[in-house]
């Protein structure tokens, strides 16, 4: 079992991935997700799980203070899992993500 913390900052409304898995190693991931935005933070958890092609989601323990500062999703893409936000604004946005891998 693997458990790693990332960070990334962003200034888009675009997808972007804040942390990546290699699906021939890890079958499960669960992330506790921390997004920032000035005096405004957003605190959530993600478990997946995928069969190789397609990654399956659930969100939940979602917590904010003033407003939800993005969305969350998940996809395969070159053999990795990548857990992506879409953030709601281009206002600097950071992400911060602990992650517990399983292996296959």
């Amino acid at each position: 079992m693997g458990s790693t913390v990332t960070s990334t900052t962003m200034t888009t409304t675009s997808a972007t991935t804040i942390a990546t898995h290699a699906a021939a190693t890890y079958r499960t991931v669960k992330y506790i997700v921390q997004l920032t935005q000035g005096t405004d933070y957003h605190s959530t958890e993600v478990s997946l799980i995928h069969d190789g092609t397609t990654v399956y989601i659930t969100e939940y323990g979602t917590l904010f203070d003033n407003a939800v500062l993005g969305t969350l999703s998940a996809t395969i893409s070159s053999g990795n899992i990548l857990l992506q936000v879409t953030p709601g604004s281009n206002s600097s946005l950071t992400a911060r993500v602990v992650s517990t891998a399983i292996p296959v």
